[in-house]
């Protein structure tokens, strides 16, 4: 009997120990994998004179492929003057894709609204709105 409580003892005595290897593994593996999918790039718009965006404090993440600029006198559908007719046609017929809206902050809201249904009468439902950041967030 006393040869199995020596060995109870020793096995008491003995403290657990934790392979740490894999661990260290996993974690460079998933390090690597973050480091090599965070993007660092910023997005631009090039907007006409005379457009003063209204302000809000949410970042655009991605810029739509398409780009609708409405001013006081014209419309802009990717930097070209269209009129409404033509913006409209334009969407005719294309996939669906997200549509940036750039408009002057002060501009009726008549003139966005015939924009927005016009796009939505050709198959377009996705818009984001365009807006500059606040000064005290800048």
């Amino acid at each position: 009997m006393s040869a199995t409580s020596s060995r109870l003892r020793h096995r008491i005595r003995q403290s657990p120990s934790l392979n740490l290897a894999p661990m260290i593994d996993i974690f460079t593996v998933l390090l690597i994998f973050l480091i090599l999918t965070f993007v660092t790039d910023e997005k631009s718009v090039n907007l006409s004179e005379g457009v003063e965006l209204p302000e809000a404090s949410v970042e655009l993440k991605d810029i739509p492929g398409m780009q609708v600029e409405i001013s006081k006198n014209e419309f802009l559908l990717n930097g070209e003057a269209k009129s409404l007719r033509d913006i409209k046609s334009a969407f005719k017929g294309k996939a669906p894709v997200p549509v940036l809206i750039v408009a002057h902050q002060n501009l009726d809201f008549g003139r966005i609204q015939s924009v927005l249904t016009a796009l939505t009468e050709s198959g377009f439902t996705q818009f984001q709105f365009l807006t500059s950041k606040p000064e005290e967030l800048k």
